[in-house]
């Protein structure tokens, strides 16, 4: 698994390959997709074309637990295409995770749709979580 180093910390980046979800989409752990420019500045870009999107992940290697934290995006998020996501989770690192925090940009396949969401998942397997979309301006 290809590592990066970015904002103090190890990253794992989602190996290639397909049929993996969410979708339709497939990852890719190339440098053309995720990297790190400069000291301070994430990548993570879609590439592809005619319907076959190359897509990236990352993951912290910790568990930072809850607290705040603070994301500055370059990109105008109301711009996205109407299937792009940018996803940002907190997980509580337990198998299943009952206790995930959720902020996603995305039009989710409509670009009628508000550019925001937001959930707290609080136990996943009893159907409780706290939902809210937003939008970017």
């Amino acid at each position: 698994m290809r590592t990066i180093s970015w904002s103090g910390y190890k990253w794992d980046v989602r190996p290639a390959g397909t049929d993996q979800g969410p979708g339709p989409n497939d990852w890719s752990d190339s440098r053309r997709n995720v990297r790190v420019q400069g000291s301070d500045l994430l990548l993570s870009i879609v590439t592809g074309a005619t319907g076959n999107w190359n897509s990236s992940e990352v993951a912290n290697q910790r568990h930072l637990g809850y607290g705040t934290y603070r994301w500055v995006v370059a990109t105008d998020l109301s711009t996205l295409d109407a299937n792009e996501v940018l996803g940002m989770f907190a997980y509580g690192g337990a198998d299943p995770s009952n206790n995930e925090i959720d902020i996603e940009a995305s039009h989710w396949g409509s670009l009628s749709n508000p550019t925001g969401w937001a959930t707290v998942w609080q136990n996943a397997d009893a159907g409780l979580s706290k939902q809210r979309d937003f939008s970017y301006s």
